[in-house]
């Protein structure tokens, strides 16, 4: 799979977040390079509930392949995921990030800082967090649709079976095959023990 999307970065990463830390696509959106713990060898996954309201965080043991592909991108901050390549895409700090900047060294500069015009950095602050999440949700839906088209083209597409989805189960037979406690697992996939053991791992002991 990733050597068919060897011409697409954006979603060659997003295979490899999301097959590694067990990501849906919009948990990967929602991936900073900060929650990369490298010393802990941790990354801190915030993970919506999809039946509940808020954001649960779960920690999940990175991986020697995540270690080794993003050890270039050690102590940068903002998203994982963003549209287009990096030399032409502004990585924006958060808006608690941004605001803060702003409040230090001012509009010109933070303009400076971040390569744009201090008028994008005053519009930027002025979006709505609504405005902020459907931005992301954009990313999630591009991630989701990009990986679908790399898989059938790579001819692993299984009709009714969405292909970020076979990439999370997959983290989960691997761990559960190498004899990792279920609650361990459900816990770094932000499920319970019973959501688990209810999907089709048939691998649990």
């Amino acid at each position: 799979l990733l050597a068919t999307a060897a011409r697409d970065p954006f979603a060659a990463d997003g295979i490899v977040l999301c097959r590694y830390l067990a990501l849906r696509p919009a948990d990967a959106a929602e991936l900073r390079w900060e929650d990369f713990k490298w010393d802990a060898l941790l990354v801190q996954v915030r993970r919506k509930k999809t039946r509940h309201t808020g954001v649960e965080v779960s920690p999940v043991e990175m991986p020697p392949v995540i270690a080794e592909r993003f050890a270039s991108r050690r102590g940068e901050t903002g998203w994982c995921l963003t549209h287009g390549r990096r030399s032409t895409k502004i990585v924006w700090p958060s808006q608690a990030e941004l605001k803060a900047m702003v409040d230090r060294d001012g509009y010109v500069k933070t303009g400076e800082a971040l390569g744009v015009s201090n008028n994008a950095v005053k519009k930027r602050l002025q979006r709505t967090p609504t405005e902020l999440q459907l931005e992301r949700s954009g990313v999630a839906e591009s991630l989701s649709s990009r990986i679908g088209r790399i898989t059938k083209k790579a001819g692993l597409y299984e009709k009714g079976v969405q292909p970020c989805y076979v990439l999370r189960h997959t983290f989960a037979s691997e761990n559960l095959r190498q004899g990792v406690p279920p609650a361990i697992v459900a816990k770094e996939m932000g499920i319970s023990v019973d959501t688990l053991m209810k999907s089709d791992f048939d691998m649990i002991p």
